[in-house]
């Protein structure tokens, strides 16, 4: 008896010093823990600068989905990029001007592995001196009016439109809007876009709320929309998630989720939350859907007028949204929100934006189906986890690669000729 009891005793002992030993180490992780910033500390309050809204001379780490933190740096322009720019372009030398929100500016990803990044550093190995320049402008309609009063002064000779799908499209509307942030002056022949002193978004915003996905295009219960993935709590300590990021790729482990909900708390799901933006891939939309896609297609048009005017070369880039790439995902957001998958269709917002510009001859390049391919060939997740909407780094890493064999179509002589002239 003696002898159980001692085991007992020598085994509880060691439980309590290894509890104790654990709570001492995670304590310690925390106090010396890296701080992190969330997105307003990135940006600028209100005007754009150089860099879009983003805020000059940032340094510092942002949460990386993983319990880890990431790396951003905003040069003394507040580009987010390591290379330090001049208004005044060095001779020899090609510059590219992304506009774009969070999603192509790589929230949530460390500076070194952004596609711009890789992108940048890929021209300068083939090619030349190249610089790669993020500014985030929040939508399309603001890209524009940044594009005309700001960034033509830094002179870009390619500008990257990023399209994000998940919101882009109503927020172009919405800005368009009479009450909305900006007045188009004049006809589309001559770009003046102003800020329209009698805005009232909140009123707009109303306007969508009220658009909710029907009762026909939801089936069953909706199951839970938190995922379930035991990881996601304990990434909440931080000794998890060293040992977790240091020993085994993180995205190896990740299961299927659906897309987050920002919008509804009582069951209706809005077809224009921020997050799923469920109601551009309905197959028998709303009215109001057709008017939006005919504002983002005059702004496209205007961009295309613009960069033509100036000899800017121009391309838009479609950001797709997780259940678009990753089909367990989109099984995922089907059992969470109780839809009928018959209501929908992945790719129609795609199809529509391709065939407008083409067209337009806009040069446009949607990476989705090459992400398809290398998600189902590497069973790798491509988006940050929690279901979140943007990606990671090997999202960008492949997105990247794709970018590089569009270059090869966005080069041209002119283009060329830039470097032979250093």
């Amino acid at each position: 008896m003696k002898f159980f009891k001692g085991c007992f005793f020598a085994i509880a002992t060691c439980i309590a010093a290894l509890i104790l030993c654990l709570i001492v180490i995670e304590s310690g992780l925390r106090l010396f823990q890296v701080k992190t910033f969330d997105e307003e500390a990135l940006l600028r309050k209100r005007t754009l600068g150089p860099g879009g809204y983003l805020k000059a001379h940032f340094r510092g780490y942002i949460d990386d989905g993983y319990g880890g933190a990431a790396f951003w740096y905003n040069n003394a322009h507040g580009f987010r990029t390591l290379t330090q720019t001049s208004k005044k372009l060095q001779k020899g030398t090609l510059r590219i001007l992304i506009l774009t929100d969070f999603f192509l500016a790589g929230y949530r990803v460390d500076q070194e592995h952004i596609f711009s990044h890789h992108l940048e550093k890929w021209l300068n190995e083939r090619f030349g001196e190249a610089e790669v320049l993020i500014a985030h402008i929040e939508e399309p309609v603001t890209g524009l009016y940044y594009l005309t009063k700001v960034g033509l002064k830094f002179q870009p000779h390619i500008v990257f439109l990023g399209i994000t799908l998940a919101n882009d499209i109503g927020q172009s509307y919405q800005n368009l809007h009479h009450q909305g942030k900006y007045i188009w002056h004049t006809p589309a022949e001559k770009i003046s876009l102003e800020l329209n002193q009698d805005q009232d978004l909140s009123t707009v915003l109303r306007t969508f709320d009220k658009y909710v996905i029907s009762d026909e295009c939801r089936v069953g219960r909706p199951a839970s929309t938190s995922t379930s993935d035991t990881r996601n709590i304990l990434f909440h300590s931080r000794l998890f998630s060293r040992l977790y990021n240091a020993f085994i790729d993180s995205q190896t482990w990740e299961e299927p989720q659906a897309i987050k909900n920002i919008a509804s708390h009582d069951g209706k799901l809005k077809m224009f939350d921020a997050c799923h933006g469920l109601g551009y891939f309905l197959r028998e939309p709303p009215q109001i859907i057709s008017e939006m896609y005919q504002k983002l297609f005059r702004i496209l048009g205007a961009y295309k007028l613009f960069c033509d005017n100036n000899k800017i070369t121009l391309a838009v880039i479609i950001c797709p949204q997780r259940f678009q790439i990753q089909t367990a995902d989109w099984q995922k957001t089907i059992a969470a929100y109780g839809l009928n998958e018959k209501c929908f269709d992945t790719m129609l917002p795609n199809r529509m934006i391709k065939s407008f510009c083409h067209d337009n001859e806009i040069l446009c390049i949607d990476p989705s189906q090459t992400m398809i391919q290398r998600h189902e060939e590497f069973k790798l997740s491509l988006y940050c986890p929690k279901g979140d909407i943007y990606w990671n780094k090997t999202g960008h890493k492949i997105f990247a690669d794709y970018l590089q064999q569009s270059m090869k179509q966005i080069i041209n002589p002119h283009h060329q000729s830039i470097w032979q002239s250093e």
